[in-house]
């Protein structure tokens, strides 16, 4: 303890380590005494139960590719004219328009091919020249690219019949637009993103609705940029059970009928807007938070529903997951395919076994030494033989639900005012304590401590809370076998 007085690089961590100790000192004898003379250890501290979720988790749905129109066609299929002149028809026989079969189709316009998202045929004109020069070939004429020139002919006057159900939402005096997502009202976009979303009665208003009341030249300053953005933080937090400390994309204050605010802030900041509200949690950052801890619970959903797996209560003893095999891929595929997604997300099956301390093979096998393995053996050999030591699925979860529960607390208007960072980060011994968490700062210590546990979960830690512990580390051990 001498030599930790003589070096000053060290004299902060006096104060702390002597409260570690006497914080594990009690934590075996099962009381908390206070500590003269020391102004921190008048903290009240009580056993708090286990932490549960307050709200649902922002999930992030699973990127699926939209099926086509119209099938795939063989290589070199558009370079014949034939196949061309046939797609041809087949398109405007598809919108109710009735052809000459002696007479080749017309070529339709950009905007028709665009409206009816026929884009294999846009490709095929490009790909023979352009409208003119396929006109030629064809022998045929082609639908004028202005639509009120377009309204004159006779094809589109067909489609805009009334009793035509394809030009149904088609006007002869407005040009068709592209139907993309970003044409869809706020209550369609809810429901085509996520079951969980719980929508206000303002969000069922049309997307372009602030058109209607477009502000004057000036009014969106610097100051009222963050004051609508922490409003809006304040009322998602109400709305979809997210901490109002955490940033969202761009793209979601426009899927909520805040596209001018959107707009205001790309033109005040730019690309780099987040690094403005740098108290703010970024999204890349709690994005990946929220889905790893929807792993460990979908995990563990499905090994209590499949395998048996008991949930450890508070007061019992915590062992490692290590008895645990993992699932096969292919079984949780077929039984939660959430599941499957998140763990293709986190690395695949063998590391994400690895970071919950669960074995991935009922037997291991050791690694070939031979050279004329084949690469194939190689592979599924790789992580034969490799651990990151004895953890605790329960206490991950536990860990992490601590933490978003911490993050719900806060308020963005306090971050704005104190200037402190809402990062997510490993909560220290003296944050638990406070809590009540006993069982978590043991567990903390059983597997590795305050930076093990910290790099395991990529979670941002204190230095000088992982430095105590690397001090503490043979005291602590002693203490806790003389007491056991």
């Amino acid at each position: 303890m001498n030599q930790i007085k003589r070096d000053s690089s060290h004299s902060c961590f006096l104060p702390l380590l002597i409260l570690s100790l006497a914080t594990f000192q009690n934590l075996v004898n099962g009381s908390f005494i206070q500590i003269k003379n020391e102004p921190i250890s008048t903290i009240h501290i009580c056993r708090a139960e286990p932490d549960t979720l307050t709200t649902t988790l922002c999930r992030k749905e699973k990127q699926v590719r939209r099926k086509p129109k119209v099938p795939r066609h063989p290589p070199r299929y558009w370079s014949d004219i034939k196949s061309v002149e046939q797609e041809l028809r087949s398109f405007w026989t598809s919108v109710n328009v009735p052809m000459d079969t002696h007479r080749p189709p017309a070529i339709p316009s950009e905007l028709l091919l665009n409206y009816f998202e026929r884009h294999d045929l846009r490709y095929a004109i490009a790909h023979n020249g352009g409208r003119q020069a396929l006109a030629s070939w064809l022998g045929t004429t082609v639908i004028p690219g202005p639509w009120k020139l377009a309204v004159k002919t006779y094809e589109v006057q067909t489609l805009l019949n009334p009793n035509n159900t394809a030009g149904r939402a088609l006007s002869p005096t407005q040009s068709p637009y592209q139907r993309t997502f970003s044409s869809m009202n706020i209550s369609d976009r809810v429901n085509h993103h996520a079951d969980n979303i719980k929508a206000k009665p303002h969000l069922e208003q049309i997307h372009d609705q602030h058109h209607h009341r477009k502000k004057s030249k000036g009014f969106w300053t610097q100051e009222r940029i963050q004051s609508e953005l922490y409003q809006y933080l304040e009322e998602m937090k109400v709305t979809l059970g997210r901490p109002s400390v955490w940033i969202p994309r761009l793209a979601e204050l426009s899927d909520y009928g805040k596209d001018d605010l959107k707009q205001a802030i790309v033109r005040k900041y730019g690309p780099r807007w987040n690094k403005v509200f740098c108290t703010l949690t970024p999204y890349e950052d709690w994005r990946y938070f929220e889905s790893q801890l929807e792993l460990f619970l979908e995990l563990r959903k499905y090994l209590v529903t499949y395998h048996n797996y008991t949930i450890a209560k508070n007061d019992e003893s915590s062992c490692d997951s290590s008895q645990l095999v993992f699932p096969k891929l292919l079984d949780i595929q077929q039984k939660s395919p959430r599941l499957h997604d998140l763990i293709m997300e986190y690395g695949g099956r063998k590391i994400v076994a690895n970071k919950v301390g669960i074995s991935y093979a009922s037997t291991a096998t050791s690694i070939p030494t031979s050279s004329s393995s084949s690469s194939s053996s190689s592979y599924s050999n790789l992580f034969q033989g490799m651990s990151y030591g004895n953890f605790n699925l329960d206490f991950a979860i536990d860990l992490l639900t601590f933490i978003r529960n911490s993050c719900m607390a806060l308020s963005c208007f306090d971050s704005k005012q104190d200037g402190t960072s809402t990062s997510i980060v490993m909560p220290t011994t003296q944050e638990l304590l406070r809590k009540g968490k006993y069982d978590l700062v043991d567990k903390i210590h059983r597997f590795g401590g305050h930076e093990n546990v910290a790099r395991r979960l990529n979670l941002s830690f204190d230095q000088i809370e992982a430095q105590i512990h690397v001090l503490a580390t043979p005291r602590i051990s002693s203490i806790t076998v003389d007491n056991k």
